[in-house]
């Protein structure tokens, strides 16, 4: 804890005895780098107590945006494990807030995974079929 917000949690500060995790995403480092820090100096003057999970990666939109939801299983997890100790996570974006929120319950593992193609029967016409592959 640094000194700031060890004089906030003396003085009874809203966020005395919080426990929070700074979700510090890939957008911020590129457009915003100075975001994170801003929201870490709000916190701990607030009384939080910030930590920044080593493990954390990037929240998956960028696959869960295009429809990759199966994909996205790996990286969901990864926020789960990392961030699940916490009282409350921090994200200064809200594209990754929407994501976690909305887009995440959305990734499964896959059940079995299928090949698409077409297959043109007769005429220009294609139909879809779908193949088991083995695993």
């Amino acid at each position: 804890m640094t000194a700031q917000a060890d004089i906030a949690t003396k003085a009874g500060k809203p966020g005395q005895a919080m426990r929070v995790a700074l979700f510090a995403t890939c957008i911020n480092d590129t457009m915003m780098p100075g975001a994170p820090e801003a929201t870490v100096r709000l916190l701990e003057r607030l009384g939080c107590t910030v930590e920044f999970p080593r493990s954390q990666t990037c929240c998956g939109q960028i696959l869960t945006n295009t429809g990759y939801f199966d994909e996205a299983v790996v990286t969901a997890r990864a926020y789960v494990r990392a961030f699940s100790d916490y009282d409350y996570i921090v994200r200064p974006s809200g594209s990754c807030i929407a994501s976690v929120r909305h887009q995440h319950p959305r990734a499964r593992p896959p059940r079995a995974r299928y090949r698409v193609g077409a297959r043109l029967h007769g005429g220009s016409r294609p139909q879809l079929r779908t193949e088991r592959v083995p695993r």
